[in-house]
């Protein structure tokens, strides 16, 4: 003899919906924080060590670009963890204005993907803001 299961969830397939959005912006801004404290501390180290290291400093033309990244980036992540939305776009700001301050100030765009790395968890924290408000509407 075969039972059909019961289910005792009153949950509609909209609040369980939400529910799923919910936990995964949660996962996504989890992450972003963690990705953004790692990121932190590899700006601080970088940028002690650049300025604590022997020769000259920085010229005022650089400390623009030092103002933009790691700067206005690190202050961006450290936004994010108090309030996502602005910190996210802080971010993400800082690092388009850093590369066009590149483009200008040297003639091309920075090689590589790091500057983008140490900004994308601005980007995640946007995302996770996003799925957030996403959810809330679905409830």
């Amino acid at each position: 003899m075969s039972e059909e299961p019961v289910i005792v969830s009153a949950d509609s397939p909209k609040t369980a919906r939400r529910s799923r959005l919910h936990e995964s912006a949660i996962g996504v801004r989890r992450l972003a924080s963690a990705w953004g404290a790692v990121n932190l501390l590899l700006i601080v180290f970088l940028l002690v060590g650049e300025l604590t290291a022997g020769g000259r400093g920085p010229s005022a033309r650089e400390w623009l670009g030092l103002a933009l990244w790691p700067i206005g980036v690190g202050i961006g992540l450290i936004f994010c963890w108090f309030h996502a939305r602005l910190g996210g776009w802080i971010t993400l700001g800082s690092l388009v204005a850093f590369y066009l301050w590149n483009l200008y100030a040297v003639g091309s765009f920075p090689r590589g993907p790091y500057f983008i790395l140490f900004a994308a968890p601005g980007a995640l924290y946007l995302l996770a803001d996003w799925m957030l408000r996403r959810a809330a509407r679905a409830a």
